[in-house]
Parts: C-alpha cells; sequence; structure tokens
C-alpha cells in the first residue's frame, strides 16, 4: 500500500481537535490559533501570568527595537507613565523594587540628548523573541534549517 504525504499544514492540523464544537471559527482559524498560542509560550515561560499589555509592549520592542519610550508610549497608545511602568516591569528592577522580567533594557546614547532613553531587548528578550518566531515557522522551514538548506529559515 504506498504511504501517503502529508503536508505541513495538515501534519498539523490531525492536532487540532476534530469536534468542530466552535460555530464561530473554522478548523483552518483554530490551527492558526493554535499556532499563536504556541508563539506566546515562550513568553508565558518567563512570567506566568504576563499581562497582554507587556506582551504588546515587548513585541513593539522586539519588532522595532531603539525607539524612545515616548515614541513606544505612543505606538503602544498608551501614556508616558505607563510606558514607563510597563518598562520596568520588562526590565531588571520592576515598579515594586523586585527582580523584573530582564527581557528589555533602557539605555542612553552617548552622543546626542542624553534626555532621550531608547529601549532595546536584552539578551534574554532577544532569546524569547526567536523561539516565538520559531514557533510561527512552518514545518519546512524549520526542516530546512535543520538540514542546512537555504530557504526561509
Amino acid at each position: 500500500m504506498p504511504r501517503v504525504q502529508l503536508t505541513p499544514f495538515e501534519v498539523e492540523e490531525a492536532h487540532v481537535h476534530e469536534a468542530d464544537n466552535s460555530k464561530g471559527l473554522t478548523r483552518q482559524a483554530r490551527f492558526h490559533a493554535r499556532r499563536m498560542k504556541k508563539a506566546l509560550e515562550p513568553l508565558r515561560s518567563v512570567h506566568r501570568t504576563i499581562s497582554l499589555q507587556l506582551a504588546f509592549t515587548f513585541l513593539h520592542v522586539a519588532y522595532d527595537e531603539g525607539l524612545t519610550v515616548s515614541a513606544l508610549a505612543t505606538r503602544c497608545n498608551v501614556s508616558n507613565t505607563a510606558m514607563s511602568r510597563h518598562l520596568r516591569d520588562l526590565g531588571s528592577v520592576n515598579r515594586h523594587g523586585k527582580t523584573g522580567l530582564e527581557l528589555v533594557t533602557v539605555t542612553q546614547r552617548i552622543y546626542g540628548d542624553r534626555r532621550e532613553y531608547r529601549v532595546i531587548l536584552t539578551q534574554r528578550g532577544a532569546m524569547v523573541a526567536r523561539q516565538m518566531i520559531a514557533a510561527l515557522r512552518p514545518a519546512t522551514d524549520l526542516r530546512r534549517a535543520a538540514e542546512g538548506e537555504p530557504g526561509r529559515a
């Protein structure tokens, strides 16, 4: 009997719950929701109850490193005060004086306006971002990367 070759989508789709109890989402939409959940797991492993606002801020920093605190606040649609609070929680010491998540750091440039602080990822933050991105890659990209083939990986 010939062996049936499944596409990466079909392989991952097989793991999605087969019963279609949710009337609003298609099987493919549930598949994508599952992949988004898997992409957020590295962030949850850093802090079990991380808020959506902190996750959103972290993703903005990962997407556009080097923004000023006020530019980041504008992009996240929060006040500068709220953004400073988020960055403290994502930084090395949180707003309560305890150890923070250590995902971002706020730095000053040596030259230029010394009042301007820029937000960048720490090594730990970059590692978490890479894990999140890897969880979103299709299985074929991961296989190509493991085999050393050029491609999208």
